[in-house]
């Protein structure tokens, strides 16, 4: 719960009406609410080993 209320201070902090992709994915996983994996790779080699690893299909 700590986490959680760090994010939403963070928010109110910089007067934001709006959670960043991360900060949603993250509150939601902390609340037992299923999200899509995500890995940010930069390479083909990167995305071919993290769609390994999370599973297919991918996008």
């Amino acid at each position: 719960m700590k986490e959680a209320l760090r994010i939403i201070e963070t928010v109110r902090k910089q007067n934001r009406k709006f959670l960043l992709e991360h900060e949603a994915k993250r509150l939601c996983e902390l609340f037992n609410i299923p999200v899509a994996k995500s890995v940010l790779v930069k390479t083909v080699k990167e995305a071919v080993k993290a769609a390994n690893e999370i599973g297919y299909p991918v996008v």
